[in-house]
């Protein structure tokens, strides 16, 4: 079982953590992280709850618009 965030009480601090975010060595590189917000758009057109997910066309405009991001998901990269 995984553990659960205890969002409550304020997850960032462990999301850094997990993430490598916190980390003096992280950066985006490629996709820069402008383009990462601006690929997000699609996935979050119904609302950013896991209860509204994007519809298929949404998904599809994501990975036609946007494969550099799409792939950068698919590889786990920083």
């Amino acid at each position: 079982m995984a553990v659960q965030l205890d969002l409550g009480l304020g997850c960032e601090a462990t999301l850094l953590q997990r993430t490598g975010c916190e980390g003096d060595a992280f950066a985006f590189a490629s996709p820069s992280r402008e383009r990462v917000l601006e690929c997000r758009e699609p996935l979050l057109s119904w609302g950013m709850s896991t209860d509204h997910p994007p519809t298929c066309a949404d998904a599809t405009r994501f990975l036609t618009e946007c494969p550099d991001v799409a792939g950068f998901f698919r590889e786990g990269q920083p």
